[in-house]
C-alpha cells in the first residue's frame, strides 16, 4: 500500500509530510489516502475555483435570484456590465456565481446542500451576460460578518466561457458601508474594478444599483 501512495502524490506532498512529523514511522491508513487523493468538491479543506460551477443548472439566464421571498432582509437589485479593459466593449455569454451572507453576516444553510455549497450556504446562484454583457443580481442586502471586520459583500466568480478557467472579481460591496474605505480599496486583490456598488430607490421601495466590472488581466487567488 505505502508503494501505491508513494506513486500517487506529487513528491511535495511527501516532502511536506516527512518534514512535518518527527515520527520516522508515520503509517497513513486507507482512509488518509483516499482523502489526500480526493478529487471531490465536498471537502471543505479544497479550495477549487471550478467547484463554484460543479451545479450550475443547464439554463442559466442574465438574470439571478438568490434569495427568494421567504428570505428576510432589504431587498437589493444590482444591473452589472461585464466589459473589456476599454471599459467599453461587453462581453457576451461569460457566467456569473455569486454568494452571500445573510442579513445578520452568516451564509446559512438549509442542510440539503451539495459540494462546496454545504460551506457557502444556499444564498448563491448563476447568471450568464447577454449580448451586451448585461446581467442581474436581486437578492437581499447582506450584512458584515459577526466579527465586523469586513465590508458586507456578494462574493462573484466569472468563467468567461464554459471551457474557460474561473477566476474571482473583486467583491461587490457597498458605498454607505463604513468599512469601504480608503484603506479597503488600496488593498484589492483582484480585478473588476472596485466593487463599489451605490443604490437608488425605485417606486417600490427596492435598492438598485449598479456595476461595470472592467476586467484587465486573470487573478486565480481566493477571496477572504
Amino acid at each position: 500500500m505505502i508503494k501505491i501512495f508513494y506513486l500517487i502524490i506529487s513528491p511535495c506532498l511527501i516532502f511536506g509530510i516527512i518534514f512535518a512529523c518527527s515520527d520516522s514511522n508515520i503509517k497513513l491508513n486507507q482512509k488518509d489516502i483516499i482523502h489526500l487523493n480526493s478529487d471531490t468538491c465536498n471537502d471543505p479543506d479544497r479550495d477549487d475555483i471550478n467547484c463554484h460551477f460543479e451545479y450550475m443548472p443547464e439554463n442559466v439566464s442574465s438574470k439571478v435570484k438568490i434569495a427568494d421571498d421567504s428570505v428576510s432582509g432589504m431587498r437589493i437589485i444590482i444591473k452589472s456590465r461585464l466589459l473589456k479593459s476599454d471599459g467599453i466593449t461587453p462581453i457576451p455569454n461569460a457566467y456569473l456565481f455569486h454568494y452571500q451572507t445573510d442579513k445578520n453576516g452568516y451564509y446559512p444553510k438549509n442542510g440539503n446542500e451539495k459540494g462546496i455549497h454545504k460551506w457557502t450556504g444556499y444564498l448563491h446562484g448563476w447568471n450568464k451576460t447577454d449580448e451586451n454583457g448585461y446581467c442581474e443580481i436581486h437578492t437581499i442586502r447582506p450584512a458584515q460578518y459577526p466579527t465586523n471586520d469586513f465590508p458586507a459583500h456578494i462574493h462573484s466568480v466569472v468563467k468567461l466561457n464554459e471551457n474557460s478557467k474561473p477566476f474571482y472579481i473583486n467583491d461587490y460591496v457597498f458605498k454607505d458601508d463604513p468599512l469601504v474605505t480608503e484603506k479597503y480599496t488600496g488593498n484589492l486583490n483582484f480585478q473588476g474594478g472596485n466593487g463599489i456598488v451605490a443604490f437608488d430607490e425605485d417606486s417600490s421601495g427596492v435598492k438598485i444599483g449598479k456595476r461595470d466590472i472592467i476586467l484587465n488581466k486573470i487573478n486565480h487567488s481566493c477571496p477572504k
